[in-house]
């Protein structure tokens, strides 16, 4: 993390093609192991702490 953030507010989401679509991907019901493939959809959704203030961003890339 960058500027003193030393946690992440949540665990982070990376998801690829169908599974971008899967609320909170990645979590033992639905294993975070897909390849990504040429032409998929990627969605990561992370975010960071601070001084008890957390953040929250998600970007999908086509």
């Amino acid at each position: 993390m960058y500027g003193g953030c030393r946690h992440c507010s949540y665990t982070c989401i990376c998801a690829t093609g169908d599974n971008s679509a899967v609320l909170h991907y990645g979590h033992a019901a639905a294993p975070n192991d897909k390849t990504l493939e040429d032409g998929d959809m990627a969605l990561l959704d992370m975010g960071a702490e601070y001084h008890f203030y957390a953040s929250d961003i998600t970007c999908s890339y086509p």
